[in-house]
């Protein structure tokens, strides 16, 4: 899992963490790198037509030791998208950050989300494909993986509430689906090469109109 509090390199970087495939590898390193050439795979073919014998032609390995790792299509789409969900939900420790206000830690998380578009790319291209495939099988785990973090968008809403933070008549299950709906408008922003100074404006927009909080509430 990506520990978001240190720098990170982006994850096209298959040399991060990854020895040399012709290299006997322990099972559980085999597994990350595999884990990883598989986002990259999924990234730029698909979920749909990702395949074992191509991310098996990426990591250099043979399509029955991807086969080894993830025994079927299912099992592997399944594993890759909880890899994803799992990395972009630890995102949420922060929110537990007692030195900070809750609008402050809510624009912390969006920051942080879009720090991640230029930092791990491929795991967000994954995300946006999954968060959009409402016809597939797929679309239930999305749907589980959504509710967490709106329910963690919420309870943090309500602690800013009985803090004094935000106003009373702010609907805190509303606000954290705004805030979650509007992680599509940032992807976006950064497929289409908006200015770091644009995408800040937005993020403090988003943050103080939703939460009815002054403007010269956040920090950078």
């Amino acid at each position: 899992m990506i520990d978001w509090t240190k720098p990170v390199k982006c994850i096209n970087d298959l040399s991060m963490n990854i020895a040399s495939p012709r290299r006997r590898m322990q099972p559980e390193d085999r597994r990350a790198q595999l884990m990883d050439y598989g986002i990259q795979v999924f990234a730029r073919l698909g979920i749909g037509r990702a395949s074992h014998a191509e991310i098996a032609r990426e990591a250099g390995v043979s399509v029955a030791t991807v086969f080894n790792y993830f025994p079927t299509r299912e099992i592997l789409v399944l594993q890759i998208l909880e890899e994803v969900a799992k990395n972009l939900t630890a995102l949420l420790e922060n929110l537990d950050q007692k030195n900070v206000t809750a609008p402050q830690a809510l624009y912390n998380l969006m920051r942080a989300f879009a720090d991640a578009t230029e930092t791990h790319t491929d795991m967000v291209r994954v995300w946006l494909e999954w968060s959009t495939s409402v016809r597939d099988d797929i679309w239930p785990k999305y749907l589980v993986f959504q509710e967490k973090v709106v329910n963690r968008l919420q309870d943090l809403i309500v602690r800013g509430q009985r803090q004094g933070q935000i106003p009373a008549d702010v609907d805190p299950r509303d606000a954290a689906r705004i805030i979650v709906g509007d992680a599509h408008m940032v992807v976006l922003m950064h497929f289409a090469h908006q200015a770091a100074r644009d995408m800040d404006g937005f993020l403090r927009h988003l943050i103080e109109s939703v939460l009815k909080i002054p403007a010269t509430s956040l920090t950078a």
